[in-house]
């Protein structure tokens, strides 16, 4: 990837962060600038992606590896929900996807499925609608929105909470557990859940370390909370796992019964 393209998704990057502080702010402006700043970071990776990021070689083999730790990681959400949830009926949210990523988001669920077991029953496997702000937008710059090409649909913009609640309350009262590979919206303060009188858990992989995220988890409303690791030597970077083994190296599971002692022990601080 060259220092051009690096430059722009920095820029990007840096427009969306923006334009969500002034949103909140009270800045009709700030969403719309979140969401070009959005727009203008997927096609730099989309870009990216289909060529390869440099060495074609170098590029194929790095996504074959993160694909591998992705797929231990949410195996390894699957047997803690299975060793201590077993009996639950769940609901799966996978990211929209494009392209290469299909294949590595079908290992995801492929491995959350061989983690679960027979211990805890999927209902459905579901995945966030496309903003319509955002197809409008890839049409006026003339570009053809098709479901199956777009990326993981995890960013702070696009994945918002409306759209996690549209997911989730057609199934409220039939599952106990919501599993989400798409991580947790920006706003997940505005998640239903929060004030339902019996929601259903929830268990995550993909989120950062974000406000709010340690009291759900002290609370019970998140049971498990998969996330990377702050403090991971960059050798896992580097080297193909073998198995659920080498989750340690990369991630943290949190859980109500660790979350106190991981945050005030990590020398990082995982959500200060």
């Amino acid at each position: 990837m060259n220092i051009f393209i690096y430059v722009i998704m920095l820029m990007a990057g840096g427009g969306m962060i923006y334009g969500i502080i002034q949103q909140r702010r009270g800045a009709v402006w700030g969403h719309k600038l979140a969401v070009l700043s959005a727009v203008v970071a997927l096609m730099m990776t989309m870009w990216t992606v289909l060529r390869g990021g440099g060495s074609k070689i170098d590029a194929k083999e790095i996504r074959k590896r993160e694909a591998a730790f992705e797929r231990i990681a949410v195996e390894r959400l699957g047997q803690y929900l299975a060793e201590n949830h077993a009996g639950a009926n769940a609901l799966v949210i996978k990211p929209i996807a494009f392209g290469g990523m299909r294949e590595t988001l079908e290992a995801q669920v492929a491995g959350l499925l061989n983690g679960l077991g027979d211990a805890v029953s999927v209902v459905e496997v579901v995945t966030p609608k496309l903003p319509q702000e955002f197809i409008e937008m890839m049409d006026r710059a003339g570009t053809k929105v098709d479901v199956m090409e777009m990326p993981p649909m995890t960013d702070v913009s696009l994945y918002q909470a409306e759209r996690f609640n549209a997911l989730v309350r057609d199934y409220s009262d039939k599952v106990d557990i919501v599993i989400s590979l798409a991580g947790l919206p920006s706003d997940m303060q505005n998640l239903y859940i929060w004030r339902a009188n019996t929601p259903p858990k929830l268990a995550v992989y993909g989120s950062p370390y974000m406000p709010g995220v340690l009291e759900a988890i002290e609370q019970g409303f998140i049971v498990a909370y998969v996330t990377y690791r702050l403090d991971a030597d960059p050798e896992t970077y580097r080297i193909m796992p073998k198995g659920v083994e080498d989750f340690d190296s990369r991630y943290h599971l949190i859980t109500p019964h660790t979350v106190g002692a991981m945050d005030a022990d990590h020398p990082m601080r995982l959500f200060r």
